[in-house]
Formats: C-alpha cells, structure tokens, sequence
C-alpha cells in the first residue's frame, strides 16, 4: 500500500489536481491457490459482505429487461452444477456463495455479467524508446451514477500465490472470481474490453446461451474473464498466452488486449466465440508504436458520440514515443472522455519490471 500512495504522489505533479483528484489507493488481497477453493476468498467477502450485498441487489438492473428473467433463471440452473461446469472456480464460487447467505445462482450471475451486459473500457498497450512495452487500462461499468458508485466501492486489486511463490496479480470485484484485467510477473499482462454492440448480444442471445450452458456445462467453452485468470495461472510465456486467448472457445466475443516482457510483444485479439477474428500486432499498428482499444473493431470507425479512442490516440501522440512511461499512460487513461463516469478503476503494467499500479477512480465529492 506505501508504493502505492508514493505512487499516487508522483502522478499529482506530473498530471496536475484532476488526476490525483480522481484517483484512490485499492484495497489489497492475497489469495492462497493451496486454500481450499470455497476459501480463497472468505477475508475478500467478510470485507466487503454489506458493499457486496448492496451491488447484489441491484446487479440484475444492469442487465438488459429483455434478456434479464432467462439470464436469471440460467444463473439459478448453472448455479446447481457449479462444480461439474466450471472445477475449482465453480467451487470458489459456492463458498462466496456461502459466506453471503445468498443462492449459488445469485453469484453466477455477479459473474456472467461481462457475457451479458455493457461493459466500457479503454486499454492501451505502447513500446517506450527503450523497447518496454507498457500497458494500461479503464474499467468502466455500471450506469455512472449508484451502480458505478456500487462498483467503485467493491474493486480489488489481489495476488494469487501458490506454493508461497507469486503466479500472478490482477483487478476484481469481490464476489467475481474472474479477473478483468492482469499480469503474470516478468511475462506478460492482459486486459478485456467487451463489445460496446449490445444489440448484437441480444440478437445472437441464444448463442449466448448456448456458451452458458452446452459450453460452459460440457466444458466446451469458457467464461471470458475465467479464461484470463486460467491462462494467468497455467501459462508461462506471452507467445502461448496469445495462442491460448486467442483459440480457446469463449461464451461471447470480447477483445484481449495482451502486452508481453519483450520489445514488440503486444496484440489486440478481436474474438468471436470460437476463434480469433483478427490480430493486431504492435509491429504492425497504423500509430507506430502504440495500440488503442475501446468498445469497436479496430479496423472500423467508432460512433460519433463515443470519441475515446480519438482523444486517446490525441494524448499518446502528443506525449510521444521518447516521453511514454507508465505515468504518462496514466495520464493519457485520465483525459475525458476516456476516463468518464462510468470509469470505476485504472491499471498500469510493466510486465518486463513487474510493475501493476491500480486505483479507484471518483471525485472527491463522491
């Protein structure tokens, strides 16, 4: 917590008030992989127990009316064959479950969220001039006013060890045993940005559907951020982290955004639900040296009424190739719009120095 409040100092006289005014140490968690998996989490739930319960309540609000009673009934319906469809993080879901009080379909359901609703993001990945490459991201969710706030007040950055020994760190909510955004020390990091096209997911619901049950049950396909987490925990090099998200069958398409320890290890990974649909290398970006990704494909132009990714590709270019560190990303992940309301946590990367930054996102007045 000290690095990170020295941390926090520094980017108040580099960025100037707005940024140090909106940004907040986050709470620390260990997590023991040689717990047994319905304990892992119990100090992360009796922590936050009455914040959760509060998100609990409202999370079934954010998912749209017209999928909401079948997301829900689902939930209940995986919720009983946990330990058969997803192993041990099935079984890490029964014990948060437990601690809360509260039915396995109810946390299910905290965990499908990213397959199910909107989920706003910007992550950037960008090779400084002595061939590190940084990476950086916004986690934005809810609807920017109490479901936003709700978040806020649940988000977590933890390391998971095992054998005494650290596998990985990463950012969460508490009571979702996924993990957004993370890094595998001196290898490489990753984050997900959903798709902003919400009509599509409706659209293509009973697809969806079939990834929740005929994938997830007959272990066919995964859940997006469980894949991250799994692959964090089982894989070793950025090459084979790439192969790995980019193949493995998912429940819904999302985007993997991948920075590995080497100069010019960086990907963007535009996924359907079986395979990869395309790669965007950073050798290879139109911006030189640097990879932006919102909501949208790449390759596509972005909403008038959503410019994030103009104002950030703005920011990265004015900063410079010879002026980029993670201070400066961090900067950049702070203009508006990309950092917005709805924008609950910010993380910055080194994989090659095992450097992970993350803080809460508010104003002051919040």
């Amino acid at each position: 917590m000290e690095l990170r409040l020295c941390v926090l100092v520094l980017l108040a006289f580099v960025l100037g008030s707005n940024a140090f005014d909106t940004s907040f140490p986050m709470a620390n968690f260990t997590i023991n992989l040689d717990d047994p998996p319905q304990e892992r989490w119990n100090e992360v739930i009796d922590t936050y127990h009455d914040e959760l319960m509060k998100a609990i309540e409202v999370l079934p609000n954010i998912i749209p009316e017209k999928i909401r009673p079948m997301i829900i009934a689902k939930s209940e319906w995986i919720g009983e064959r946990l330990e058969e469809s997803m192993g041990e993080y099935g079984l890490e879901m029964q014990g948060i479950a437990k601690r809360m009080g509260v039915s396995n379909g109810l946390i299910v359901l905290v965990n499908i969220i990213y397959e199910v609703t909107f989920v706003g993001c910007t992550s950037i990945v960008a090779q400084a001039e002595d061939g590190s490459v940084l990476h950086g991201r916004n986690q934005d969710l809810g609807d920017g006013k109490g479901q936003t706030t709700l978040l806020r007040n649940i988000v977590l950055y933890a390391t998971f060890k095992k054998n005494d020994q650290i596998l990985y760190h990463g950012n969460t909510f508490a009571g979702y045993v996924g993990l957004p955004t993370g890094m595998r020390p001196n290898q490489w990091s990753i984050s997900l940005d959903a798709t902003m096209e919400m009509d599509n997911k409706i659209n293509e619901f009973d697809n969806i559907m079939y990834g929740l049950i005929g994938g997830v049950i007959e272990g066919k396909a995964s859940l997006v951020t469980i894949l991250t987490r799994h692959t964090l925990q089982t894989v070793e090099t950025y090459s084979d982290a790439v192969e790995v998200m980019g193949n493995h069958p998912i429940v819904a398409p999302v985007y993997y955004i991948i920075a590995g320890a080497q100069q010019g290890e960086g990907v963007v990974i535009t996924r359907n639900r079986t395979v990869a649909w395309d790669e965007w290398q950073l050798d290879g970006s139109n911006y030189g040296w640097f990879l932006v990704e919102t909501n949208y494909n790449h390759w596509e132009r972005n909403p008038v009424s959503d410019p994030r990714r103009q104002v950030a590709v703005s920011c990265m270019n004015s900063v410079g190739q010879e002026n980029i560190t993670l201070t400066t990303l961090y900067g950049c992940l702070s203009q508006e719009p990309v950092m917005n309301p709805l924008t609950t946590y910010t993380a910055v990367m080194n994989p090659s120095t095992n450097h992970y930054s993350s803080f809460v996102r508010r104003t002051v007045l919040e």
